[in-house]
């Protein structure tokens, strides 16, 4: 064997070790989510983007057309592609929000800021940029009475 085949081998190892290793941990990150196909889907946006507000480095290391943003009948939900789920998580991009729990949704532009209170009460906000801005929010307030406000730059 000469050194290219050597290279090209070794290579095409370290690459099946790190795509079982986003596997094997993308799996683990979405083992709280339910089936799909076992819910109510009212809306639903496989390429929405967005980034969590908890820190710096995740307002800088959000996700760009990866996010999964999901309304179902009581829940709202922000997931990703298996193999960037584990990723999605690291930089807190995945949640499962009960609408209850939503305390306020903000509409800036094209981006929604969702401020919601998790399962041990802490508060936190995620940023959210889908395709149909305007249906998302006719369906959040069908499910849920939230508060929409508009931000006004014009002052």
């Amino acid at each position: 064997m000469n050194n290219e085949s050597i290279f090209l081998i070794v290579w095409a190892i370290v690459i099946v070790l790190i795509l079982g290793l986003m596997y094997r941990r993308g799996k683990r990150a979405l083992s709280v989510f339910p089936d799909m196909g076992s819910v109510r889907i009212l809306y639903r946006d496989q390429s929405a983007s967005g980034y969590s507000t908890s820190s710096l480095q995740n307002k800088l290391g959000g996700a760009n057309r990866t996010l999964d943003l999901l309304l179902i009948e009581d829940e709202l939900w922000l997931t990703s592609k298996l193999l960037l789920a584990s990723i999605a998580e690291k930089y807190d991009m995945l949640h499962r929000i009960a609408l209850e729990n939503i305390t306020q949704v903000q509409l800036d532009g094209k981006k929604l800021i969702v401020d919601f209170k998790t399962e041990n009460d802490s508060k936190k906000q995620v940023v959210v940029i889908t395709k149909d801005v305007d249906r998302f929010i006719t369906a959040l307030k069908n499910r849920h009475n939230c508060i929409v406000l508009h931000k006004n730059y014009n002052k």
